[in-house]
């Protein structure tokens, strides 16, 4: 029975470790998913030069940003632009405040600017979400290592307490 426990605890530990990492990594991959959504922004300005809320109905309505909740939640107010994207930006859990700075600022310039404006400003958006997502995945591989590690070491640490 005391094994039983002891594994447990363990593999509770472990399993704590992982899921810091994971959330390392899962940081990476939304940031990456941002800068793509800017990037595909981009490109409809660009090509179709729809409306506001246009725009946001066709990249909320695309499968690959479909876990991006502020973006769901901005398009289904979108007549109310940029009311809806702010809210939705701040209220978003999993965002980061440098996340929500960086949204909050593309909900200020698009459709309140010329189109070469906010296409220069899309550059300039695109090259902050391509250092966060740097650090972003620097952090993911340094960090994530070390959190799996010492979950797995903390078990045993404990484990080897309550022999």
């Amino acid at each position: 029975m005391k094994f039983i426990g002891l594994s447990c605890l363990l593999t509770a530990f472990t399993l704590a470790g992982f899921r810091v990492s994971s959330a390392l990594t899962q940081k990476a991959v939304r940031i990456r998913l941002l800068r793509q959504l800017v990037i595909t922004a981009e490109t409809e300005l660009q090509s179709k030069l729809p409306l506001v809320p246009d725009l946001l109905r066709s990249l909320a309505g695309q499968a690959v940003f479909k876990d991006l909740g502020f973006l769901q939640a901005a398009a289904r107010q979108a007549d109310s632009f940029p009311e809806s994207w702010d809210t939705a930006v701040n209220q978003d859990p999993d965002l980061s405040e440098t996340e929500k700075s960086v949204l909050s600022n593309i909900g200020q310039i698009l459709g309140a600017t010329t189109l070469d404006g906010q296409l220069a400003a899309f550059a300039l958006f695109q090259e902050q979400l391509s250092e966060m997502q740097k650090e972003a995945e620097s952090a993911a591989a340094r960090r994530g290592k070390l959190y799996c590690s010492l979950g797995l070491l903390t078990g045993c640490f404990c484990a080897v307490l309550l022999l």
